[in-house]
């Protein structure tokens, strides 16, 4: 282990990676066996080649290698009375991950056959999808995209020991939602409160999208002489990249329920809250969320996302950040940062003068590090396939409450551009996992 100090942020790199399987016979894979082959057909010719591809034919597929995913640790808590001394702390893991519907899956391989391959079929999916989550060793589970909560993930985690709840979203043709899992033998379920962001005759909360947020309590952690709670809360909002006051309508909607459940129970509460935002780390939405406050006046709702300018196209444009090998392991950082003094104001479409959003809910995200002028620090994609390249998924916490201890980094940006998009024959779904440890404050 060494240590790498970064402004703001300390940062403990580690070397305990975690398995990352690329599919047999893939660009994924090794490219050091091609220039063998060469070498071959220039030393025997035609009959030495063949050869070679009836062996392999008869050894069947290689196997893949490993593409791994490390971990980045963050420094401990510290003592307020000293903060040079380290604090002890019971820590548990966090997984947020977008499993792929797969009736929206079924959708797409009817519009398009060529789709009809074995890595969209749900019988072989669903094997890989437990396996990914159960790798991470998780004491709590958000999904987002759960289409078969009852007659598969309930079950088959319920036998890895979890518990869990389910929000279906509203609507007729949707037929997916939204699963908190928490392990039983830590943590119990005291209630949980599901979020439909859809109002009937409403102008702008139209679609059938929502969140679900559970209190929980630590079997093993207490507050004082009480059991120790905190809020999960798990969403999934509107994709559509040009309706971003959707998107802020529902993610208001979302912040006030988490305000009033707080103040229910605890107004201190600590908050875990994760999920697919469909917003760049680049937008006002991003902006709006970390910092607790937007002046949104003049703000063309096309732009408030951020997705229709992936960070990876800003990045091909602009000079190499000075600090992004340091970043998430040199693996890639999203580059650009919503900056509302310079922000294009008065658009077609736009927020009216003196339009200001702001909410109470102080909140961090895990995998933003050593944020600049130039970016938010977050990685460089969670989400990778044709339609999007970009980070769309999150974990915020609430900082004065709980710490993060560290994360999983996501897989290296050149090795997804060299295999071409998700889901492959290995890892089941279009987006990549979250992954954090987190304590208690």
């Amino acid at each position: 282990m060494r240590i790498v100090n970064l402004p703001a942020l300390e940062i403990f790199v580690s070397f305990s990676y975690v398995t990352f399987w690329a599919p047999s016979g893939s660009r994924y894979e090794s490219d050091k066996a091609e220039p063998k082959r060469q070498r071959s057909r220039r030393s025997g010719g035609d009959d030495d080649s063949a050869q070679a591809d009836e062996k392999r034919q008869r050894s069947g597929p290689r196997k893949p290698r490993p593409v791994y995913r490390p971990w980045t640790l963050y420094a401990p808590p510290r003592s307020d009375e000293d903060p040079t001394v380290p604090l002890a702390a019971s820590t548990f893991r966090f997984v947020s991950f977008n499993v792929l519907a797969d009736y929206l899956v079924q959708n797409d391989c009817e519009k398009d056959p060529a789709k009809r391959q074995q890595k969209y079929d749900w019988e072989y999916r669903s094997v890989r999808l437990v396996k990914e989550i159960l790798s991470w060793s998780p004491h709590i589970v958000n999904l987002q995209e759960v289409d078969h909560f009852e007659d598969f993930f309930e079950p088959k985690l319920k036998k890895a020991g979890f518990v869990g709840v389910y929000k279906r979203r509203t609507g007729e043709t949707t037929h997916d939602g939204c699963a908190i899992f928490v392990k039983k033998s830590m943590f119990r379920i005291v209630s949980s409160h599901p979020v439909e962001y859809y109002v009937p005759d409403h102008p702008v909360l139209d679609r059938h999208n929502i969140a679900l947020a559970a209190v929980i309590e630590a079997k093993n952690i207490a507050n004082g002489s009480n059991p120790a709670r905190f809020v999960v809360a798990n969403t999934h909002l509107l994709f559509n990249p040009n309706r971003g006051e959707i998107k802020m309508a529902q993610l208001n909607m979302l912040l006030k329920h988490l305000a009033s459940l707080r103040q229910e129970h605890d107004p201190m509460l600590p908050v875990l809250l994760s999920g697919d935002f469909n917003l760049a780390p680049h937008s006002p939405l991003y902006h709006y969320l970390s910092t607790g406050v937007l002046d949104a006046s003049g703000l063309s709702r096309y732009n408030l996302s951020g997705q229709n300018l992936d960070s990876y196209k800003l990045k091909r444009a602009a000079r190499v950040n000075e600090n992004d090998q340091t970043r998430h392991h040199g693996y890639g950082t999203a580059f650009g940062k919503f900056n509302s003094d310079r922000a294009q104001r008065n658009d077609f479409r736009a927020f009216k003068p003196d339009t200001v959003f702001s909410h109470e809910l102080e909140v961090t995200s895990a995998y933003a590090q050593s944020p600049d002028y130039k970016c938010t620090g977050e990685p460089k994609f969670t989400i990778f396939h044709s339609g999007s390249k970009s980070t769309v998924d999150y974990i915020w916490y609430t900082r004065s409450s709980l710490h993060c201890h560290g994360v999983v980094e996501m897989v290296p940006a050149g090795l997804l551009f060299k295999h071409g998009e998700l889901p492959t024959l290995e890892h089941p779904s279009d987006h990549l996992s979250l992954v954090a440890d987190f304590s208690l404050r």
